[in-house]
């Protein structure tokens, strides 16, 4: 060890700052994002020189909890310490949000198109009015109100003709052997109007 390390070595025992960690605070630039590690790249600005650091934590460690994800060139606020890995102490742009519980997972994205919300294998997209759950490739969900009144029209329909048969008298009139038979004196001229799938659903909500 030469002099003067000896020398600063021993103001700092007798001082006490000897091996204590001394914690910095820099604004920075994301510059990438490791999901699987917990971890991001980011670039210091300001005044002084840009300095890169790699492996900032953006969680305590690789576990479970929650995880707010920056987006790419977005600007965080990170602390670093003479011991510890530096760490994002502020965020600014999300890219997403993530809780994750063991098997389980949760994740929340937000951009100018709208929300998705994605748990384990199942998603929910809002954008523009529209709610689609997975991929939307089972249709709109059905319009109760229409619904109901259709299926009450057909039912009446077919209760009106129940009624008819059953009241119906039919005649028949036999003179050696032949006859005649009369036909309904009342006959039912009201006829169902097939349903068209635009009549029941809302394709507002796809699934």
């Amino acid at each position: 060890m030469s002099l003067d390390a000896l020398i600063r070595e021993t103001v700092q025992t007798l001082g006490g700052a000897k091996d204590q960690s001394k914690a910095k605070i820099s604004l920075a630039t994301v510059n990438a994002v490791d999901l699987a590690t917990r971890t991001c790249t980011v670039t210091t600005i300001g005044d002084r020189a840009p300095v890169t650091f790699d492996n900032v934590q953006l969680m305590a460690s690789v576990d479970d909890g929650f995880l707010l994800v920056p987006a790419i060139d977005s600007t965080v606020i990170v602390s670093y310490t003479t011991f510890n890995q530096p760490f994002v102490l502020l965020f600014s742009g999300i890219d997403k949000v993530l809780l994750v519980a063991g098997e389980n997972s949760a994740s929340i994205e937000v951009d100018e198109t709208g929300l998705l919300l994605e748990i384990n294998q199942t998603k929910l997209k809002i954008a523009d009015g529209q709610t689609t759950f997975n991929d939307g490739s089972l249709g709109g969900l059905v319009k109760v109100i229409q619904l109901t009144q259709k299926l009450n029209n057909l039912e009446n329909l077919v209760n009106d003709l129940i009624a008819k048969y059953n009241s119906h008298t039919h005649i028949l009139t036999l003179s050696s052997g032949t006859g005649t038979a009369a036909p309904t004196a009342t006959t039912e001229t009201q006829t169902l109007t097939p349903t068209q799938r635009g009549d029941i659903e809302n394709t507002k909500i796809t699934q």
